[in-house]
């Protein structure tokens, strides 16, 4: 794609690079790769991480070079409108504020009454597991509330005023 765009005369006159970097999912690496392709390679945009811990790790650096960031991640923390890089964080996969209750939803349509909850201990991970058991308490809440035993859906967490997921608890 960039040698067709490229042979056709780039972007207003300009070649098109593009700068691959292995972060190993490490977000440490993942820092240390950003803030080298912005300091030395100049790069106008970072499309990645594809973990939220790595994203959250050079999300300040994005934010302080005005690099937008384009994260393929879930974790809601890394477009939490109370942080400062968010305006510079565009999430390019369906946030776990989404995602999580839609599974639920769909978990309770099929009639299932058991689960269990695997997690990495990771920015994602955590917030994650919070939110499932968030989930958990307010549906077992609301049964209670209403002496119901059946369950029909699931309530969606909230959201901020901006429509961005609020967060579900801190990042590691």
């Amino acid at each position: 794609m960039f040698a067709q765009v490229n042979a056709q005369g780039g972007i207003k006159g300009r070649k098109v690079e593009l700068v691959v970097r292995d972060t190993k999912t490490n977000p440490t690496e993942a820092a240390r790769l950003a803030n080298q392709v912005i300091a030395d390679d100049k790069v106008i945009a970072i499309i990645g991480a594809t973990t939220g811990s790595e994203t959250l790790a050079f999300a300040d650096a994005a934010m302080r070079a005005q690099v937008p960031v384009f994260p393929m991640v879930g974790t809601p923390s890394v477009t939490d409108p109370e942080k400062p890089y968010s305006k510079w964080v565009y999430r390019m996969s369906v946030p776990l504020t989404t995602d999580l209750p839609a599974s639920f939803n769909r978990m309770v349509k099929d009639g299932k009454k058991r689960m269990a909850v695997f997690s990495e201990e990771d920015a994602y991970g955590q917030q994650g597991s919070a939110m499932a058991v968030g989930i958990v308490i307010a549906v077992i809440t609301s049964a209670r509330e209403k002496s119901a035993t059946e369950i029909h859906s699931v309530p969606k967490p909230p959201t901020t005023n901006n429509n961005r997921p609020a967060s579900a608890g801190p990042a590691r």
